[in-house]
C-alpha cells in the first residue's frame, strides 16, 4: 500500500468516524458497519495495520464500541481475545480494533482514566503469551478439516503486536513451543526458524539472552568467519560445538552450511565431527565417503542446508546400506522434467540452479527423518503417510517413485492386476501456506490422485475400502488382516491380542497403517485420519503406550476432551507421539493384522 493510498485509506475512516458521532441512533449503527467493512481489508497487510493504528486513538470518542463488550477498555479479557478473532466476521474487526486502541495505549498515544500504558501492555503481553499459536498457522488435523478463514490475519494481527511490545513472558512461551517442535524433528523448519528470530528481537528489547534460548539462536546464525585461518586446535573445537549444536537441536545454521562446504573441499577427515555422527555413523561415512562428498557439493546451499542434518541422520539410519547412498547419487543422473522443474521454482521461489539441490536434498531429508515429512495444510494424509512408511521400509522403491515422477511428470502405481496413471488423472494443485518438502511438492499430487481413483474404484464394497487399497498404495509389507470397528464386535480383543506389549512379532511387523478418529475439544468427531503405528510399548512408569507417526507434522494435538497426544517425555522417538494404549484405542477404527 503506497503513501497515498494510505492517506487516502485514512481520510475516509476519519470521515466516518466523524458521521457515527453526528448521527442519530440508526445513522449511527449504519455508520459504524460501513466503518467496520471499510477498515477489515487493511487487517490484511501491514501497512494497513498501520493506518488503523494512527485511527486508534479516535476510536473511543467516535463512538465506534458504544454499546459493545468492548466498550470499556478496563473490563476486557485477554483469554477470550483468540476465540472472538476466530469467530470472523464483523467481530473479528472489532477485536483487531480493540487490540490496537489498547496498543496505542500501552505505547503512550492515547490515554485513558482507567487503563494505564502498564496495563495495556499487560493484557497484551497475556493475549499474545496465551495464543502463541495464533502467530502462525497451526498444523493440527482441526484446523485443517475445520479452516479458519482469518488465521493468516490473526497471525499478522499477533506478529504486529509482537513488533511493538516488549512481553517479559512472552519468551518463555516461545521457547516452550520451539522445543516442542524441534523435539518433533520436522523436515520443514520455517516455522521454528521464525519463532526464534521473534525470540531474538525480544531478547534484544529485554537487553539480555537467557542460556536456555542461546542454542537455538545459535542454530540461526549467519556469521561466517573465515576457516581457511583458524588454527586447527579451533577448526575442530568448532566442528564439535557444531555437530553437537545440530543434533540438539536438529537445525542448521547458515555458518554450519558454509564450514560443512569448506570441510568437504578442503578438510574431509572432520566432517564426521561436523555431522555429530557416533562412532557407528563415522564408520558408515568412512564405507562411501566419495558418495556423501558428491552429495554434499552438489546439493547443499544455503537455501538447502537442513539437507546436512537429513544427511547426518541418514548415516545414524540403524537399517543404514551403502546401496541408499548410491541411490541417491543417481538422482544426480536423471534431470527433471520441465514441469516438475517449475513447480520447484514457484514453490521454492529459486532459479534453474536450485533445482537438482531441492530435489536430492528433499530426498536425503525424507531418508533421514522419515516421522519427519508433514501434510501441511492439505488432505492428503494417505499419501504423506505412504512417504513416511516407504522411506522406513522400503526406501529404494520410494526413490524409485520418486525419478519416475522427476523426469515423466507423472507417476503410475497397480491396483487389483491394473495399472492406474496420474498421467490420465487430475493431479490437484497443493496448499503450501505450511510450507511442504521437495518430495512433497514433488510427488504428493500423483500420489493422491492415484488414492482417489483406487476410492472410486474400491467403493461399494461391503467394508472399508481400505481394506483393498492399503496393500496396493503402499506396496509391501502391510499386513493380510483387515479390523473395521464397525464389523468386529471383537476389535478391542482383537487389536490387544496382537499390539499390546510383549507380542514378539510386533517389531518385524511395524510400522503398519492405522485409522483413527479424531475429536474436537466438544468431542464431536472430526473424521478419519490417517496414521503409522510405529510401535507399542511401556513408558518409564510402567504404563503401555502406543506410539505413532502423524502426518500432521505438528503431532502435540488434542484428539478428545481430554486426550492430548504427548511428543516427549514418554519415551517418544523423535517424530513420534503417543498415547496411553486405552486411549489410543477409543480412536483407533481402522487396522490391518497378520492372517
Amino acid at each position: 500500500m503506497g503513501l497515498f493510498n494510505e492517506l487516502s485509506c485514512y481520510g475516509k475512516l476519519m470521515d466516518a468516524l466523524v458521521r457515527i458521532k453526528s448521527g442519530d441512533f440508526q445513522s449511527m449503527e449504519t455508520g459504524r458497519m460501513q466503518f467496520l467493512d471499510e477498515a477489515a481489508p487493511l487487517l490484511s497487510t501491514e501497512p494497513g495495520l498501520d493506518t488503523l493504528m494512527l485511527l486508534a486513538p479516535h476510536l473511543d470518542e467516535s463512538l465506534l464500541f458504544l454499546g459493545r463488550p468492548w466498550e470499556n477498555p478496563s473490563a476486557l479479557n485477554p483469554s477470550l481475545v483468540h476465540g472472538t478473532l476466530k469467530a470472523g466476521g464483523r467481530s473479528f474487526v472489532f477485536e483487531a480494533l480493540s487490540n490496537l486502541r489498547m496498543l496505542s495505549i500501552a505505547l503512550g498515544q492515547y490515554k485513558v482514566n482507567n487503563v494505564s500504558p502498564f496495563a495495556a501492555k499487560k493484557f497484551l503481553n497475556e493475549a499474545v503469551a496465551q495464543n502463541i499459536d495464533c502467530l502462525f498457522p497451526t498444523e493440527t488435523e482441526e484446523a485443517r478439516i475445520k479452516g479458519n478463514e482469518n488465521e493468516g490475519k490473526i497471525a499478522l494481527l499477533y506478529n504486529y503486536l509482537l513488533k511493538h511490545l516488549s512481553p517479559l513472558g512472552l519468551l518463555d512461551k516461545m521457547l516452550q513451543e520451539i522445543e516442542k517442535l524441534t523435539v518433533q524433528r520436522p523436515i520443514m523448519t520455517d516455522k521454528i526458524v521464525t519463532l526464534i528470530h521473534s525470540g531474538i528481537k525480544l531478547c534484544e528489547q529485554m537487553n539480555g539472552m537467557p542460556g536456555e534460548f542461546q542454542v537455538f539462536a545459535r542454530a540461526v546464525r549467519t556469521d561466517v568467519p573465515v576457516w581457511g585461518k583458524l588454527s586447527e586446535q579451533k577448526l575442530n573445537l568448532a566442528c564439535r560445538e557444531m555437530g553437537e549444536e545440530m543434533q540438539a537441536t536438529g537445525l542448521v545454521s547458515t555458518r554450519h552450511c558454509h564450514l560443512i562446504q569448506f570441510l568437504n573441499k578442503e578438510n574431509p577427515d572432520l566432517l564426521p565431527a561436523a555431522f555429530g555422527l557416533n562412532e557407528t555413523g563415522e564408520q558408515r561415512f568412512r564405507s562411501c565417503q566419495k558418495e556423501i562428498s558428491l552429495l554434499i557439493d552438489t546439493s547443499i546451499r544455503t537455501g538447502t542446508r537442513q539437507g546436512i542434518y537429513g544427511l547426518a541422520c541418514l548415516m545414524d539410519r540403524p537399517d543404514f546400506q551403502d546401496a541408499l547412498v548410491y541411490t541417491l547419487c543417481k538422482l544426480l543422473d536423471n534431470q527433471p522434467c520441465r514441469k516438475i522443474a517449475s513447480r520447484i521454482k514457484d514453490v521454492y521461489s529459486c532459479g534453474e540452479e536450485m533445482v537438482q539441490p531441492f530435489i536430492l536434498t528433499g530426498m536425503i531429508q525424507l531418508l533421514g527423518l522419515p516421522l519427519g515429512v508433514g501434510q501441511g495444510y492439505n488432505p492428503t494424509c494417505q499419501s504423506t503417510r505412504a512417504l513416511s512408511y516407504w522411506s522406513q521400509k522400503n526406501p529404494l522403491f520410494l526413490m524409485d517413485r520418486y525419478i519416475e515422477t522427476i523426469t515423466k511428470g507423472y507417476l503410475e502405481l497397480e491396483f487389483e492386476g491394473k495399472p492406474i496413471s496420474s498421467l490420465y488423472l487430475s493431479p490437484g494443485e497443493l496448499n503450501n501456506s505450511i510450507p511442504l518438502d521437495p518430495v512433497s511438492v514433488v510427488i504428493i499430487p500423483h500420489l493422491h490422485a492415484i488414492y482417489t481413483e483406487m476410492i472410486n474404484r474400491a467403493i461399494g464394497r461391503a467394508e472399508d475400502v481400505h481394506k483393498w487399497i492399503n496393500p496396493a498404495y503402499y506396496h509391501q509389507g502391510v499386513l493380510e488382516g483387515f479390523a473395521q470397528r464397525e464389523k468386529r464386535p471383537d476389535f478391542d480383543l482383537l487389536f490387544t491380542s496382537y499390539y499390546y506389549p510383549g507380542n514378539n512379532f510386533l517389531e518385524a511387523w511395524l510400522p503398519q497403517p492405522a485409522g483413527i478418529i479424531i475429536y474436537d475439544s466438544k468431542g464431536e468427531p472430526l473424521g478419519a485420519h490417517a496414521i503409522l503405528i510405529q510401535r507399542i510399548a511401556k513408558d518409564q512408569d510402567g504404563h503401555s503406550r502406543v506410539y505413532f507417526y502423524n502426518p500432521n507434522n505438528d503431532s502435540k494435538q488434542t484428539w478428545g476432551k481430554d486426550m492430548v497426544t504427548s511428543v516427549a517425555g514418554n519415551g517418544e522417538k523423535p517424530g513420534e507421539a503417543s498415547l496411553p494404549f486405552g486411549q489410543f484405542l477409543t480412536c483407533l477404527y481402522a487396522f490391518h493384522y497378520p492372517l
